[in-house]
């Protein structure tokens, strides 16, 4: 026998037994709520999208930005430490960011034009000249939020969370079982919420959330009057 059906509130407390005696439990499934504020709420268009900040890191503890000709450049590892594979293989683009002082102007995206352990080719996406940076230690982050590699989040349907802002929306995130670009399943997972309206509310973003197992997360997000729309 087994039991369905359980309200969502119950299923990551409640523990059932095989017929060897062992105990097992259902797959977590974490609640968050996405708080909108009244001037999205008011605004009868507004959308909002939750996507993936990244859905996966990688620390490379040598990498260095190098140079080349304009946005063309690579991306090196002394230690061969930068991942083998990529999810979205070569033409795949990267977030690269945490480093600092002078060279904290080369985080940000690029796409991965080759790959291997010690070298990536790269082409930032913004167009900037690439400059030479010291080693150091910084994150290679796939499907960033900022990327074309985007990932939206789903629900346990599993369905994209987007939709219109005209109200609070609280859905269950499959906290053991999403494996959405790549992700490992059953681990924290940091998103970011963006809205925009139409009549009146400008755009707005969250700070990063992270979603842990089982942990009830609220994510508010607050857009200001657009004060130069006509009535």
């Amino acid at each position: 026998m087994f039991l369905l059906d359980l309200n969502a509130a119950s299923r990551n407390t409640t523990k059932v037994f095989d017929n060897t005696g062992a105990q097992r439990g259902y797959p977590i499934g974490t609640t968050v709520t996405l708080d909108f504020n009244q001037v999205l709420i008011d605004d009868i268009a507004a959308e909002y999208t939750l996507y993936f900040d990244y859905t996966i890191r990688n620390v490379v503890s040598d990498l260095v930005v190098n140079a080349g000709t304009g946005p063309a450049g690579t991306i090196t590892s002394a230690g061969s430490n930068l991942p083998a594979t990529l999810d979205n293989g070569v033409g795949a683009y990267i977030r690269v960011s945490g480093l600092t002082g002078v060279d904290a102007a080369m985080n940000g995206v690029y796409q991965v034009t080759s790959i291997s352990t010690s070298s990536y080719g790269v082409q930032r996406y913004d167009g900037r000249t690439i400059v030479t940076t010291s080693s150091a230690s910084a994150n290679v982050d796939q499907h960033a939020v900022d990327s074309p590699d985007f990932e939206i989040v789903q629900d346990n349907s599993p369905a994209d969370v987007q939709g219109l802002a005209n109200a609070d929306f609280v859905f269950t995130f499959d906290y053991s079982n999403n494996n959405q670009g790549g992700r490992t399943p059953g681990t924290n997972a940091d998103v970011v919420l963006r809205a925009t309206g139409v009549t009146h509310a400008q755009y707005a973003q969250s700070s990063i959330q992270t979603i842990e197992s089982g942990v009830a997360l609220t994510i508010p997000i607050s857009a200001i009057e657009e004060l130069n729309h006509v009535a």
